[in-house]
């Protein structure tokens, strides 16, 4: 696939609302665990929506530069 720019912020911008959408479901599951008293299991699943979470934010700098260089 190739890329200008009004591609790329576009790009950009679908993965990181399709990202938050996920980690949202990330978070749920991980209070469904808890629910299930499965704490070791709901510790894990938080720790992969906090690493999400840190993807998001990466992938918003990102998005933020495109903005600018258009």
């Amino acid at each position: 696939m190739e890329l200008n720019s009004e591609k790329l912020t576009i790009l950009l911008d679908h993965m990181l609302h399709h990202n938050k959408h996920h980690s949202d479901e990330i978070g749920e599951i991980a209070e469904n665990a808890e629910k299930m008293d499965k704490a070791d299991i709901a510790a894990l699943i938080q720790e992969a929506k906090a690493l999400q979470d840190q993807a998001n934010e990466k992938l918003e700098a990102a998005l933020e530069m495109a903005k600018k260089e258009e």
